[in-house]
């Protein structure tokens, strides 16, 4: 799923695996041909520091940060903009960190533990992280897997609105279709690290692709509500 503009481009690339969202698609990508360049700039070119300032990744659960602060972790996002050999935060860090904290909703958090926060509430530290590098392109693996409702249905809001109200390229993968149909502009459906088709949620969430793709039976019913499609599978 993705919100694209056109900041990055994958300019005909051919890689040995294709998962997104892992770092190897920012910095260690193992590229068989083609290129990826960002704002006309090849990847290779730019050192780590500078593709941080441009690129931000969301992983699933980092279990080893539980036992930090959550402004603490927030501001790691902020590293990239440090010079060498200077380890603490500025004044503008802090209100930067504070500022992504609100936007994610979750700025009464910011003295506590991540390990005290719930599943949702650490994603949304996790994003708030993200945004703290002041990306242009944010990458996110699977944000609302085993979240509940609520969770799901607030982090995906939030990424909708940055890319539509702040323009962030905000690129997703995410294995719920119903979300995805629902909050998406643009579907890019794989299989087996092999691209199967892209389109709009109209075009893409129909039964002669998905049942290709999942090999089971399909069926499509359209939301009174937004015109979205919702789908399921028949008994």
């Amino acid at each position: 799923m993705n919100f694209l503009d056109e900041s990055l481009i994958l300019r005909n690339l051919r890689v040995s695996s294709w998962s997104i969202c892992r770092p190897e698609i920012i910095i260690f990508l193992k590229i068989k041909s083609g290129s990826i360049e960002i704002e006309g700039k090849n990847l290779k070119s730019l050192s780590p520091s500078h593709i941080a300032q441009k690129i931000a990744v969301v992983m699933q659960e980092n279990n080893y940060l539980l036992e930090m602060n959550v402004l603490d972790y927030v501001l790691l996002g902020r590293i990239p903009y440090r010079k060498s050999f200077s380890f603490m935060p500025l004044k503008n860090d802090i209100k930067i960190a504070v500022e992504m904290l609100s936007k994610c909703g979750i700025a009464n958090f910011a003295n506590r533990n991540i390990s005290e926060l719930s599943g949702g509430e650490r994603q949304l530290t996790h994003i708030a992280r993200a945004l703290t590098q002041n990306p242009q392109i944010i990458f996110l693996d699977e944000p609302t897997n085993h979240l509940d409702l609520a969770h799901q249905h607030q982090i995906m809001n939030l990424l909708k609105s940055l890319a539509e109200n702040e323009f962030i390229c905000v690129v997703v993968v995410i294995h719920d279709l119903n979300l995805a149909g629902r909050f998406c502009k643009k579907l890019y459906l794989m299989n087996n690290g092999e691209l199967i088709s892209s389109g709009t949620p109209n075009e893409i969430l129909i039964p002669n692709i998905l049942e290709e793709v999942y090999k089971v039976k399909i069926a499509i019913q359209t939301d009174n509500i937004n015109q979205k499609p919702l789908i399921f599978t028949p008994l």
